[in-house]
């Protein structure tokens, strides 16, 4: 710096310290280099810094992305320990693997991708799912026809046994919304592809239509049959005979051949009245 006056060393020395890296701190975001790994680690070269390690805990909630990462790809992680007892930086991938779920959720959500889920639990407002490690639940008014829970006067705990029959069982859903905030996701039957082209085969009918069917389900209110697959509706126990029926399971059973007429058409669900 010989030949500067004061003001212009100070200036250079300022310009000096500005491009030197500020030494990372927990919390931290830093990009490296993978450098290699073993079977329970990932080392990553954070030049000039030192080397990164993910391992432990961080390395088993990361795994499935550590699986798609290779020697010499670019990293984005966060510091948890600037001095583990290994002289590496302890590193966590959480939050990439957050934001390419998330990506990964946004990209299903607009392209309606179909996913088999199966049902873990149920409460009186539908039914509870899990994908990609965040919770998911499935109203009832978004169950198909098939699933929808055939209970009289909307009795809470009737619906509740009907809706715990599916624990267990897969669904084929597509997400229809999503909270990051709390990690929430909301899931729809009627979304997956089956639902559009129920609608369409329920435009095909009209009121008056006299019909063929199976019996498919009955209970105290009606008898529930299908004219074809995944298409059914409900006959009201007022409209099974001319006569006061006071107990359906008299006059049908599951797999009887019925004749139907088509009353009404609502939110793409038919109400029958028996014919035979």
């Amino acid at each position: 710096m010989f030949g500067l006056n004061t003001e212009e060393k100070v200036s250079v020395m300022n310009d000096y310290m500005e491009e030197i890296p500020s030494a990372p701190k927990v919390g931290d975001t830093i990009e490296g280099t993978i450098a290699s790994r073993d079977k329970s680690s990932i080392y990553i070269d954070l030049s000039p810094f030192g080397t990164g390690i993910i391992y432990g805990r961080e390395y088993i909630i990361a795994r499935d992305l550590i699986k798609k990462l290779h020697i010499g790809d670019s990293v984005t992680s966060t510091i948890v320990d600037v001095k583990s007892k290994n002289g590496y930086i302890e590193l966590s991938l959480r939050e990439v693997k957050q934001a390419m779920v998330w990506e990964e959720v946004n990209n299903a959500i607009e392209a309606k991708t179909p996913i088999e889920l199966p049902v873990l639990d149920a409460n009186k407002g539908g039914l509870l799912f899990q994908w990609q490690g965040l919770q998911g639940f499935l109203p009832a008014s978004q169950l198909s026809t098939n699933h929808y829970p055939r209970v009289e006067d909307g009795d809470k705990n009737r619906i509740l046994d009907e809706l715990r029959r599916y624990i267990g069982e897969k669904f084929v859903v597509t997400i229809i919304g999503a909270t990051q905030e709390d990690g929430k996701l909301v899931f729809s039957e009627k979304h997956s592809g089956g639902e559009e082209s129920e609608s369409k085969k329920v435009e095909s009918y009209t009121v008056g239509d006299v019909l063929e069917g199976e019996v498919t389900g009955v209970v105290e209110f009606g008898v529930f049959v299908k004219i074809e697959e995944n298409l059914e509706g409900l006959v009201h126990i007022s409209e099974l005979d001319w006569a006061l029926v006071d107990d359906p399971k008299k006059l049908f059973s599951v797999g009887d051949k019925t004749k139907v007429k088509v009353i009404e058409i609502k939110d793409g669900r038919f109400h029958f009245q028996s014919r035979d």
